[in-house]
C-alpha cells in the first residue's frame, strides 16, 4: 500500500517524526494483528506490504493515519488532512507477486535518489532484512527469507541480490501507471476471488439483524490495554491516581469505559478502584473541560473512541 502527503507535501522531517510512525506500526501489530513484512518511508509518501489475517486493514490504517495527522499537526503547527486522501492499497497473491513487491519497495529510496543502495536507506526494511539488530519487533522476516535459503546468512545475501537484480517492468506498471491495478495475480486467483468474493456480495441480500443496531460491550480489560498501548504505558500506570488527577491515561479510560460500554459511574468506581462514586463523575467533568479547552485532546479522544468501536480482538 502507499499514502503521499498531500500535494505531495513532505510528511516526514526528522527522525523524531519516523520513529513515531514507527511506534504506530507498532500499535496496529498489537492492536489488530497486522503482519508487516515490509516497509520503506520516503519524504513524502510510504509503502507497506501487510498482511491482514482478520481482514481489518481499514481500521488499523485509519489508526496510523489519524494519530500520525494529530503528531505531525501538533508538531509543526498546522491545521487539516495531512495526507492526500485514503492510502492506495493492491491486494495481492502471495505466492506470485511477494517476493517482487518486497523488491519494489526496498528499492523505492534508491529511485527516488535518496540513496544509491537499498540498505543505505535507514528506513527501510531492506536494512532490517540484513540485519538482525535492525529489525523492530513486529516486522515478519520469516517468510520472505525462507525464500531464499534455510540459514540466515544465506538467505539474506541471496535477498539482498535478488532486489538488486532487474525489476519487472509490467509490476511498475501495474503500481505506478496512470489506471494502477486493484489486484495482482493469476488469472486462477482472480477468478478465485470473483468466486468467493464479489459474486456472494453482489448476489446475497443483506438481511439486517439486531446486532447490527446493538451496541456491543468492550471488555474493560480490552480497552485498558488500548489504552495503555497508544499511551506507552503499564497498564498499572494507566490506573495509578496523581496527587493532582493529572493521569491523562485515568481519565481518558474513564471516559471510553462510559462512552462506549455506557457503564455506570458505580461500575467504573469498582473497575478503576477510585474511593468514592463522585470521584468518577468528577473525572468525567474534569475531562469534559479538558478536552474543550484542547483541540487536540479532543480529536485524540474522539480517534480512540472510533477505533475502539471497531476493535474487535479475540
Amino acid at each position: 500500500m502507499i499514502n503521499r502527503g498531500a500535494r505531495r507535501w513532505d510528511i516526514f522531517h526528522d527522525i523524531k517524526d519516523r520513529k513515531y510512525f514507527f511506534n504506530l506500526l507498532g500499535e496496529i501489530h498489537d492492536l489488530w494483528n497486522v503482519e508487516i513484512h515490509g516497509y520503506s518511508l520516503m519524504d513524502n509518501h510510504y509503502h507497506l506490504l501487510v498482511h491482514t489475517p482478520n481482514s481489518n486493514l481499514s481500521k488499523a490504517m485509519r489508526h496510523v493515519g489519524g494519530q500520525y495527522t494529530i503528531y505531525y499537526n501538533k508538531k509543526y503547527r498546522k491545521d487539516g488532512p495531512l495526507f492526500r486522501g485514503r492510502f492506495k492499497s493492491i491486494l495481492a497473491e502471495r505466492d506470485s507477486y511477494l517476493l517482487a513487491l518486497i523488491r519494489y519497495i526496498h528499492m523505492n529510496p534508491v529511485k527516488v535518489g535518496l540513496c544509491k543502495t537499498p540498505s543505505a536507506h535507514l528506513w527501510s526494511s531492506h536494512k532490517a532484512y540484513l540485519d538482525k539488530r535492525q529489525k523492530p519487533d513486529w516486522l515478519v522476516v520469516s517468510e520472505v527469507l525462507s525464500e531464499f535459503g534455510r540459514t540466515y546468512s544465506k538467505a539474506r545475501r541471496r535477498l539482498h541480490d535478488f532486489v538488486l537484480s532487474q525489476e519487472s517492468p509490467d509490476l511498475i506498471k501495474a503500481i505506478e501507471g496512470k489506471k494502477p491495478v486493484s489486484v495482482l495475480g493469476t488469472q486462477g486467483f482472480k477468478d478465485w476471488l470473483k468466486a468467493n468474493f464479489l459474486d456472494k456480495i453482489s448476489k446475497e441480500k443483506i438481511i439486517p439483524t439486531i446486532r447490527a443496531n446493538r451496541r456491543e460491550k468492550i471488555s474493560s480489560d480490552k480497552i485498558l490495554k488500548y489504552v495503555s498501548t497508544v499511551y506507552h504505558l503499564k497498564k498499572s500506570a494507566v490506573l495509578r491516581r496523581t496527587g493532582q488527577n493529572k493521569n491523562e491515561a485515568r481519565s481518558l479510560y474513564v471516559y471510553l469505559l462510559r462512552r462506549i460500554n455506557g457503564s455506570t459511574h458505580a461500575e467504573i468506581a469498582h473497575i478503576i478502584d477510585a474511593p468514592s462514586v463522585g470521584a468518577v463523575s468528577q473525572c468525567l467533568r474534569r475531562f469534559k473541560r479538558e478536552r474543550m479547552k484542547d483541540s487536540i485532546l479532543e480529536e485524540k479522544t474522539s480517534i480512540y473512541a472510533a477505533d475502539l468501536l471497531s476493535y474487535v480482538q479475540s
